[in-house]
């Protein structure tokens, strides 16, 4: 309103007074500008230009008052442009001020909910590392492996563990060179389960293992299979294709290709895999067999599986001292109780099965023992006079001894221990099975 009324009195003023003026003033201007035609009194003259200066100042001062007004009149409406702004700003202000909390809410659900994810993504890989591990190291006092992110902290995973009394450790602080390997194997492995992977690529992977662990780890590998499509495994460790060969890991869902000496010409040269069983086997089936191959297959063979049996069972065999049995040796030791009780049970899917006694087979593979040393292992006279009856005698009471033992499905011998009843294979299954557990 007071705006409104100071335009308003402006336009008056600007419009009635000043014009007024300045036509008084003109005319007063004609008026002198006349004075030569007529005659005036200096009294008159001196009233007209008094007249004329006083309308002078009075246009000056209502020029000035005019300017001073249309200046208030301007900061006036700037003074209400930047109110009208700030109220305006005001309002958005306090609209944008409920939406900041209301983000903030759902920023705080959001990073509860991540954190929340994440924690339950790093339990379960926790959970798959863990029983990887301890498939590889049982009752060693270590694992329990944890992956776990530090609060208010960024890109802060870590990993933690237990030795011996101690809880959640860093690994790389207390752990062996070998236990730091298969636990870095066995958090690749869960990783590449959860990421879903089809094919996983180990390359040379085990170099600081011994036997057993290596055993462990053949088995954790049979395991974790079905999660992928195929799992490649490269390796210079003779030792695990010697298992592979002597029946102490399956070959039921494994296929083993070994690769020979390579040139530039011609790359790598592959060459295949057959286990020792396989080669006595075709060596006995030719019609010109070799009575060389056949004594040596088959010593190894004998050796092997009665060396497994005096170990499974802890049978007592003749020391010396340097700690090599003959075959005679391993199969004396087989007493009266183990060989009544040891049998190989197989199932058949008719919910039947099928009992064979051991030790009777025992005995006809080494009725011959000789044979293997004369004609398989070195040069004598003695050799020469073996027939070749009793070297297929010994080549095939062998060969029935091993069919018995090694399952036909996975060709490993019944090495999985099955809680506290009986040896089995290393089928899923169990279609062949080894009693007694122990020694009677």
């Amino acid at each position: 309103m007071v705006i409104q009324s100071a335009n308003s009195l402006c336009d008056s003023f600007g419009k009635s007074t000043l014009e007024l003026l300045i036509q008084i003033k003109n005319q007063i201007q004609e008026y002198i500008a006349e004075r030569f035609v007529e005659d005036f009194d200096p009294e008159t003259e001196t009233r007209i230009s008094t007249i004329d200066e006083m309308l002078s100042l009075s246009i000056d001062k209502v020029r000035t008052y005019r300017k001073n007004v249309q200046k208030s009149i301007e900061q006036h409406n700037l003074i209400k442009v930047n109110l009208d702004a700030y109220l305006s700003n005001k309002i958005a202000g306090e609209q944008l001020s409920v939406l900041c909390n209301k983000l903030k809410s759902a920023h705080d659900i959001h990073e509860y909910e991540r954190k929340k994810e994440i924690d339950s993504l790093l339990a379960s890989l926790s959970g798959d590392i863990d029983s990887l591990y301890n498939v590889l190291h049982p009752d060693e006092r270590i694992g329990t492996i944890i992956l776990y992110l530090k609060e208010n902290a960024r890109a802060s995973l870590e990993l933690g563990a237990n030795f011996e009394s101690e809880t959640n450790i860093p690994p790389h602080a207390y752990y062996s060179e070998s236990h730091i390997d298969t636990l870095g194997i066995c958090i690749f492995l869960a990783l590449a389960k959860f990421n879903q992977s089809e094919v996983v690529v180990l390359d040379d992977v085990l170099t600081s293992v011994d036997s057993q662990h290596l055993s462990r780890f053949i088995d954790m590998l049979s395991i974790i299979a079905p999660d992928f499509d195929q799992i490649i495994v490269t390796t210079h460790y003779r030792t695990w294709r010697e298992r592979y060969r002597t029946g102490r890991g399956a070959l039921s869902n494994t296929q083993v290709i070994e690769l020979g000496q390579w040139t530039l010409t011609n790359g790598i040269r592959t060459r295949a895999f057959t286990t020792e069983l396989e080669l006595l086997k075709r060596e006995l089936l030719k019609n010109g067999f070799d009575r060389q191959v056949i004594a040596s297959k088959a010593g190894v063979i004998l050796e092997s599986i009665l060396d497994f049996l005096t170990l499974t069972y802890h049978l007592k065999v003749r020391r010396n001292h340097r700690h090599e049995y003959s075959l005679g040796d391993l199969a004396d030791s087989f007493d009266r109780n183990i060989s009544e009780a040891l049998k190989i049970q197989r199932r058949h899917e008719e919910n039947t099965s099928e009992d064979t006694m051991i030790a009777p087979l025992v005995m006809a593979a080494t009725r011959l023992p000789w044979v293997r040393n004369c004609v398989g292992c070195h040069f004598q006279v003695l050799g020469s006079e073996v027939a070749d009856t009793e070297v297929l005698e010994f080549g095939n009471s062998v060969m029935k001894l091993a069919n018995v033992l090694m399952c036909p499905t996975c060709s490993t011998l019944p090495i999985k221990k099955v809680a506290g009843s009986y040896w089995e294979c290393k089928c899923q299954n169990g279609s062949m099975i080894m009693k007694p557990l122990e020694h009677p």
